[in-house]
Formats: structure tokens, sequence, C-alpha cells
């Protein structure tokens, strides 16, 4: 199964979202992120549920930005009603407060805060290529979609 990658972001982080969104598209990764793939005319809030509908992983990337917010929080929303793979791509060294430490308190982060950006995306896109949704457990609540079982679990 080839993977598809929704890259969740604050709009304060847009030049690191859209760094790795070329990234992974350039080394054999579907990503996926608005603007880019949101048509002009379509509903914005529908285009997004339908990528992620259609992610097996999403990168969620971690900064205070993220945190704040409330669109990000609906992504994870989404995708864990999806089952999709939930990748914490932690920028900066910030634990999750309030409802975020609920929602990404079973997950494992890829810690990208103490290294350059160049391996963290190499290791990042490694770890896409390395977690198949099919092969993980089930963690969260019952699927919503018609997608294979999947996971919420990080790297």
């Amino acid at each position: 199964m080839s993977a598809t990658v929704f890259v969740s972001f604050s709009s304060a982080d847009a030049s690191l979202a859209n760094s790795i969104y070329t990234y992974l598209n350039q080394h054999g990764i579907r990503a996926l992120k608005a603007p880019e793939d949101i048509r002009p005319g379509q509903d914005w809030a529908g285009a997004i549920a339908a990528m992620i509908d259609a992610a097996s992983h999403m990168v969620l990337i971690w900064t205070s930005g993220s945190m704040a917010s409330k669109e990000v929080a609906k992504e994870l929303t989404l995708a864990m009603q999806s089952n999709t793979v939930i990748i914490p791509f932690q920028v900066e060294d910030l634990a999750p407060a309030g409802a975020w430490r609920y929602h990404l308190a079973n997950l494992h982060w890829l810690q990208a805060h103490n290294t350059d950006h160049d391996t963290a995306c190499r290791s990042l896109l490694d770890q896409i290529k390395g977690i198949e949704p099919s092969t993980t457990n089930q963690l969260i609540a019952p699927r919503r979609s018609n997608k294979g079982a999947g996971a919420l679990i990080a790297l």
C-alpha cells in the first residue's frame, strides 16, 4: 500500500509545512495539505475532511502555533475518527497541554527539535514508509470510515 499523508499545521508554520510537503512529494510519498490541494471554488472544510479521509497518515507539525490552533485540533479529531496513523512531528520542545494532553497521550513523537531539518525529514520519510496502517494495532475509537484498520500511533 502506498502512503498518502495529510500535513496538519498552524498557519504560523506554513513555511515549515511547505518544506515537509515538498520533501515527501519529492520522495515518493503523496502528501496533501491546504491550500495546495484544494481546488478554487471547493468547500474548504469539506476538502480538508476528504483529504484526511483519503490519508493513511497524518503528520502533525507540533509547535506552540499548532497547540493554539482550533483548526489543527479539528484536523486531529477527524484523523482519529478515520483511524489515520498520526505522527506528531515535534518542532519545539513543548509538551501538550489541556485537551491536547488527552488526545496525544498514547503517541510516541518524532523529535525534530533536536536535529537538523534534513535529518528530521529523512527520519519522517523512513517512518512513513515503515508503518503501514493495516499492520498497526487499533488504539482508539471504532472506525467511522470504510478505510482498512488503522491506529493512532506515532514515532
